[in-house]
């Protein structure tokens, strides 16, 4: 135990030195009165009990404007990737051995019904919108230790047995144990790309992150030959699936829109996040048309990842939130704010109001959606395209 006190001193003691606003929606007094009642009434036997602990505090620190500071340890992902639709959990992509799973209901996990875990994972993820509570809810349930800490699970071994319907109606059951999994699925297109569909430009853009430069710049160059030839009317960004990287990646694309005369669109989903986020502001000033769901946060958030840590005894990565970014809604302007002083001087308790994004144009998908290979956003583009031609 003495080492899991190290550990916890040392998260709250890193917490307070570099988040830009310490305690801004839950006191120390609070925290401190937390953490007794929270070890008066459980007891820490491993890892895994620690780590849902640290992410129970982490979940009271960050309010609903925080999302990107967290505590983990290395991942384990299993061969499945999870959606919830319909209120229920599905298999959207999985793994050529494990095809038969594809599109079936998760029942339950290690006999729990998986309904019943919901309320324990909600206690240790952060999230501001209904979007990207779901989105945490999956990604909790694509990957190992998040299901082994929780206190229903009770196991000795990292060990899951996870149990689904099918299509057929039958029970389908899949165990397996730490050492089985290896990486996780990825889901994404690839980024920066684009194709053609009539008069309209489909653009991919699922990542900010600062290795896609040069895809960007090149991306901007084919673009520009294929608006020369006078036949594009539309353009449809599509950010489903953009958790973030650098806002600064954008500007060549922002920039040659800018100089256009095309309808503009956006594609937005539970996955839409961080720089992401920003993308999608720079695409409303521009008096873009939006389509999809709720994205990943509020418009005003804390943000910007610098200050990364490993806890000294379980060797947890902490990473810590060091920006807040204030949205001024009639400039479509973002201003950060760097540091503590500048926070206390510059944030009133009306700039902490989180700010919701809602799209022009909301769309729900279905299972059967997934199974039928639909995608239902380019189906509500295509309606929304057709009803201008016809005002015209």
């Amino acid at each position: 135990m003495k080492e899991y006190i190290e550990d916890l001193k040392f998260m709250i003691e890193k917490y307070e030195e570099n988040f830009v606003a310490p305690y801004y929606c839950f006191s120390k007094e609070q925290l401190n009165d937390y953490i007794a009642e929270y070890l008066k009434n459980n007891i820490i036997n491993n890892d895994l009990d620690f780590l849902y602990f640290l992410k129970c505090i982490i979940k009271k620190l960050n309010g609903v404007l925080d999302e990107h500071t967290v505590v983990k340890r290395k991942r384990q992902f299993f061969p499945f990737i999870f959606k919830l639709l319909d209120n229920e959990l599905y298999i959207i992509k999985t793994t050529e051995e494990n095809k038969k799973y594809l599109y079936s209901k998760l029942i339950s996990v290690n006999d729990v019904p998986y309904k019943n875990l919901i309320s324990e994972i909600d206690k240790t993820i952060c999230y501001s919108t209904d979007g990207y509570k779901k989105r945490n809810l999956e990604r909790e349930f694509d990957e190992l230790f998040s299901l082994l800490y929780l206190p229903s699970i009770k196991t000795t071994k990292n060990e899951i047995n996870l149990k689904f319907k099918g299509w057929d109606n039958n029970i389908l059951n899949f165990s397996f144990s730490e050492n089985d999994i290896t990486a996780g699925i990825e889901l994404k297109n690839k980024n920066c790309s684009f194709n053609v569909e009539g008069n309209t430009i489909h653009y991919i853009y699922n990542s900010c992150l600062l290795s896609y430069k040069n895809d960007v710049i090149n991306s901007v160059k084919q673009l520009k030959k294929e608006l020369a030839k006078n036949e594009i009317k539309n353009f449809i960004l599509d950010l489903r699936d953009n958790s973030g990287g650098s806002s600064l990646l954008i500007e060549p694309l922002i920039e040659l829109l800018s100089k256009s005369t095309l309808n503009l669109y956006v594609f937005v989903n539970r996955y839409t996040f961080s720089s992401g986020v920003f993308a999608l502001m720079d695409m409303l000033k521009l008096g873009a048309i939006t389509i999809g769901e709720d994205i990943g946060s509020t418009i005003n958030h804390f943000g910007e990842l610098v200050a990364l840590y490993k806890l000294p005894n379980t060797k947890f990565d902490f990473r810590i939130t060091t920006k807040y970014f204030l949205y001024n809604k009639d400039k479509f302007k973002f201003e950060a704010i760097k540091s503590q002083e500048e926070f206390k001087s510059m944030v009133t308790k009306h700039d902490l109001i989180p700010v919701y994004f809602k799209p022009d144009y909301f769309v729900e998908e279905h299972i059967v959606d997934y199974k039928n290979g639909r995608d239902i956003y380019m189906e509500e583009f295509r309606k929304i395209k057709d009803k201008k031609k016809l005002k015209h």
